[in-house]
């Protein structure tokens, strides 16, 4: 007689190695974009802080000015 449960367990296999593969690369996706979007965010922040820290080495704003703009810069 013809036995198909040898092609049953294959095919179980392959789907569920399937689905982990869709899960796999999903979480991978949110992963990546998260991570993507915190270096992105990060550069944002840096580009404000830079240009004060020029106008502070230029002299074109004092010490107190420069804590102050900072701090609000850090919030």
């Amino acid at each position: 007689m013809f036995s198909v449960s040898g092609f049953v367990i294959i095919g179980i296999f392959l789907v569920a190695l399937f689905w982990l593969l869709v899960i796999g690369a999903i979480v991978s996706l949110v992963v990546y974009s998260v991570k993507y979007n915190r270096q992105d965010n990060k550069k944002r922040d840096e580009i404000p802080l830079q240009i004060l820290k020029e106008r502070y080495a230029r002299g074109e704003i004092d010490s107190r000015e420069f804590q102050r703009k900072k701090k609000e810069l850090q919030e």
